[in-house]
């Protein structure tokens, strides 16, 4: 049965159908958007909140007052304009750097005076009587700086940042078309370092889904690795040519090791590298002269990136992801972005090779 492209996660619950602009509709997708919320305890500088894209792009970025404790903070964009303006301490948010009465958005104050978690009660400006809150917030305010599921916002998500470079409008199916999708695909890839188990990579969505499994053999330096779909079917067999200078795995469809059923080889462009650099080539570029793919970066840092042939254009970027609960549990965690129209089983398999790769110099 051919697996479906991931959906984008859905959170829990109803979902609108029409947007719910609060600042405005340039904040609104149709899909969920992750950011990331970094705050600068130690910070002397005019703003102490940076928010960025699952790349690291910034956002926003909160602007405030030096040595002050109840202050105006004022969100600005990426190019710095001021988008709304804040004032402690039942918080009112106004439009742009205005604190008139007349460009009021929303308010927003406690539900209690007394709270051991948090209880936001949120009020439109047209909401005069406040007799019943537009929106609230709860959770956890501590946990979800360790887990970022603990407090839930109410706030329809701003559009998702689009990867940069050229935009594939076409799909760059490698193993095949349902491993496409129209829309960046962010997965999880969990390494068990320490693992005695017959597969040591699992690969989830944002939802903690698992869509690949890697097998491989136990205690076994040289051989093959398969990865198979959340059903457990084979989609690939990954297998190294022995007796290479430069490292070439061959990547076969199903568990097959015939030529016939050959998708493509990789290998690193020169012996000695003290980066990743791997060359991509699909089973019908026969000569090499030029490569399909090629991976750039440091498999260490897990920050590499894939470009379609020898050109700038990103494919998908890796990022480190590491917890205390990964760290404790032996676990190697990063991310992968993949962009529109890529195909991430591919991109997986890249990743699977990098590793081998790298597990390989270490003992050599």
């Amino acid at each position: 049965m051919a697996h479906q492209p991931i959906p984008a996660p859905t959170p829990a619950g109803t979902q609108f159908t029409s947007p719910i602009p609060i600042i405005g509709p340039q904040y609104c997708a149709s899909y969920p958007v992750d950011l990331a919320i970094v705050k600068k305890v130690l910070t002397i500088t005019d703003g102490n909140f940076v928010v960025t894209d699952i790349n690291g792009n910034v956002i926003f970025k909160v602007k405030g007052t030096l040595l002050t404790l109840h202050d105006r903070r004022t969100l600005l964009d990426a190019a710095g304009n001021p988008i709304i303006m804040s004032a402690h301490d039942r918080w009112q948010i106004f439009r742009g750097g205005s604190v008139e009465a007349k460009d009021l958005i929303f308010s927003v104050k406690r539900s209690s005076m007394i709270q051991f978690k948090t209880k936001l009660h949120v009020f439109l400006a047209n909401n005069t009587k406040e007799d019943v809150c537009d929106y609230r917030i709860e959770g956890s305010w501590i946990m979800a700086q360790t887990q970022p599921n603990a407090t839930q916002f109410a706030y329809p998500p701003m559009p998702q940042p689009q990867p940069s470079g050229t935009q594939f409008v076409q799909t760059q199916a490698v193993i095949g078309p349902q491993y496409c999708a129209p829309y960046p695909v962010d997965l999880l890839v969990v390494r068990k370092v320490f693992t005695i188990t017959d597969g040591n990579f699992a690969v989830t969505d944002t939802g903690g889904n698992v869509i690949f499994k890697v097998k491989g053999v136990l205690f076994s330096i040289k051989t093959r690795r398969l990865i198979l779909d959340a059903t457990g079917t084979p989609i690939m067999t990954l297998k190294p040519k022995l007796l290479t200078a430069h490292d070439r795995w061959l990547a076969f469809r199903g568990d097959s090791l015939n030529a016939s059923n050959l998708i493509f080889t990789a290998k690193r462009s020169s012996f000695l590298q003290f980066k990743v650099k791997l060359h991509v080539f699909l089973a019908n570029n026969t000569q090499e002269d030029v490569c399909d793919y090629k991976v750039e970066g440091s498999w260490n840092e897990k920050s590499c990136t894939v470009y379609h042939g020898q050109s700038s254009n990103i494919v998908a970027q890796m990022h480190k992801k590491q917890t205390v609960q990964s760290i404790v549990m032996g676990q190697d965690n990063f991310s992968v972005t993949i962009y529109p129209n890529i195909d991430y089983a591919f991109i997986v398999a890249l990743i699977v090779i990098l590793d081998e790769i790298n597990q390989e110099s270490k003992e050599e």
